[in-house]
């Protein structure tokens, strides 16, 4: 049974590759902890399931998300969360941010807020939501594999079948189409005319 937790705010805070996160009070902050059972592979499309969690509770809230390979949630191409990955020992930790009352302004990106979408809520009510989510979606992932989390991930895909540029670190960007993700959670980005499968890297447009 995954462990959750959640913080009022992040004196610590980071994103990926190891960036600083800003992490005010009034944003939610939470991180489900679960036993790394599979493959390191298969554990890592518990990114998708988690994102898939977070846009299913913001669908809830009369809005329309959408998600962008490997890891965040965008709302009108704006980000309004972003979840990280570690693995620690035999344990899985998910942690996952959403901007509730405030977003940041001074990001290379465009970033919303619940609040100034106009959605009223507190970290507490967002994070019992979201535990009911992810603990569906986890459930439905371990008992009948990625498949039913692909479909669902497709379903909300930005930017499918556009031209799209991947970050690879160590190698050089490569741009092609979205092509959506392999079975395994990987994007699939058509290079002249052949599908190439990515399992690690970060997607620009």
């Amino acid at each position: 049974m995954p462990f959750f937790l959640s913080a009022e705010e992040q004196t610590l805070g980071r994103g990926r590759s190891g960036r600083e996160w800003i992490s005010p009070k009034g944003n939610f902050y939470g991180t489900f902890a679960l036993e790394a059972r599979k493959s390191d592979l298969e554990m890592a499309q518990v990114s998708l399931v988690a994102a898939v969690s977070v846009a299913k509770v913001f669908s809830s809230m009369g809005l329309c998300p959408q998600l962008k390979w490997p890891n965040d949630v965008l709302i009108s191409n704006a980000k309004i969360s972003g979840i990280l990955l570690e693995k620690n020992g035999s344990a899985l930790l998910v942690g996952i941010g959403i901007n509730i009352s405030n977003h940041p302004t001074s990001a290379s990106y465009l970033t919303t807020s619940l609040k100034a979408l106009g959605v009223n809520t507190t970290p507490n009510d967002l994070g019992s939501s979201l535990e009911k989510k992810f603990l569906r979606y986890l459930k439905i992932w371990d008992r009948d594999g990625f498949e039913p989390i692909n479909q669902a991930w497709s379903e909300l895909a930005h930017k499918l079948n556009d031209e799209i540029h991947v970050r690879i670190a160590g190698r050089p960007d490569q741009s092609g189409y979205f092509r959506g993700l392999s079975s395994d959670g990987g994007l699939k980005l058509e290079v002249e005319q052949e599908i190439v499968v990515i399992h690690a890297g970060e997607v620009f447009f």
